[in-house]
């Protein structure tokens, strides 16, 4: 199914490492879908790999060098996953409301 303009209201999204960002994900569009109703809720998701980012880089004498000996953060970039939970308008605010006062009740830390 394609998302239109009534799909467009976002009730989550979770920046944290990629493994508890796909489980945490997970679980809240679970209980989202069990409290507001499976054709009442979809998910986008993103996941890129991380890994190097190696260029060419001109330092300032002229010389040039590896990205990743200049920089020690482009060799090890992070997998990057994005868990995006979105509800039909007709229960936006209810959803947003409950999950709200109920994520610490499924996510734990």
């Amino acid at each position: 199914m394609a998302v239109t303009a009534a799909w467009a209201h976002g009730v989550w999204r979770r920046r944290a490492p990629a493994r508890l960002r796909r489980e945490e994900g997970e679980a809240v569009e679970r209980e989202v879908r069990a409290r507001f109703g499976a054709d009442a809720v979809r998910t986008a998701l993103a996941d890129n790999k991380g890994g190097k980012a190696e260029f060419p880089v001109l330092l300032r004498n002229g010389d040039l060098a590896s990205s990743t000996a200049v920089s020690g953060l482009l060799g090890r970039i992070p997998d990057i996953y994005r868990y995006y939970v979105y509800t039909d308008r007709t229960v936006h605010e209810p959803a947003r409301d409950w999950l709200a006062k109920n994520l610490n009740n499924i996510i734990i830390p």
